[in-house]
């Protein structure tokens, strides 16, 4: 039920997300300045990453988000809702230019995601050998199945494991360089490729600037992230082991 009423909205955000952004950017165009409209219309590209993503990216995520609908479907209805979903989403996937990603930030992000991956699965891969299979035991004996067991017992224990390799891999991407200094274009700059660019042109001032800025933003989402993993699943770790209960 939850993705049925995604996938309405996501494509009402798609569509109706230029009734705002268009506005916005005629609105920038016409302030005064240089850096001004450049900021507005910067804005405006971010916002877009978010609200109106590549048409084989929304494709592919609504292809998932069916099939994970349809397990819930029962009967006659399922094979046609099936073959509905796949219509739908073959034609977004393969409108205009198929899986054009060259020029967008969602290669970046493709990127970025493919270099942080094996560290990150080494450090949940060193973390779940670390568990003790008992505790996985008992969660099942005392009625919880896979997924309970997973998400309220095997999840915790493995989360600072995860959080150590998300935030290395965060770290090293903020201040990369080579991944992504041939697949980024003036529409989407990159913070590092601005340092560089400054360095190269003698204005020292300004690329320390740029990387008390990049720091920032490092050490703002690095709070982000542990404060969210520990209001999730802080309070999970405080149990009380005693016998008697006090």
């Amino acid at each position: 039920m939850l993705f049925g009423v995604k996938w309405p909205c996501g494509l009402v955000l798609y569509n109706l997300s230029p009734t705002v952004t268009d506005p916005l950017g005629r609105w920038g165009r016409t302030l005064p300045g240089v850096n001004w409209p450049k900021v507005v219309a910067r804005l405006v590209s971010f916002i877009e990453v978010f609200t109106r993503p590549n048409l084989a990216i929304l494709g592919f995520t609504f292809l998932a988000m069916s099939i994970f609908a349809l397990e819930h479907v029962r009967g006659a209805m399922r094979g046609i809702l099936a073959f509905i979903a796949i219509a739908i989403c073959g034609s977004l996937i393969f409108f205009g230019q198929s899986l054009t990603l060259i020029g967008t930030p969602y290669i970046i992000l493709a990127a970025y995601a493919v270099r942080s991956l094996p560290a990150s699965v080494r450090a949940g891969v060193a973390s779940l050998q670390q568990i003790d299979p008992s505790i996985e035991e008992a969660s099942n004996i005392l009625g919880g199945d896979a997924q309970y067991t997973f998400r309220n017992v095997t999840l915790p224990l493995i989360v600072p494991a995860f959080f150590a390799g998300l935030v290395f891999a965060f770290a090293r991407h903020m201040t990369s360089l080579s991944a992504v200094i041939f697949l980024t274009t003036a529409q989407w700059p990159i913070l590092t490729v601005w340092i560089l660019s400054e360095v190269e042109q003698g204005g020292m001032s300004i690329a320390a600037a740029y990387s008390v800025i990049l720091i920032a933003i490092v050490l703002v989402a690095i709070g982000l992230m542990s404060w969210w993993l520990k209001r999730t699943y802080g309070a999970r770790q405080d149990v009380d082991l005693g016998l008697g209960g006090g």
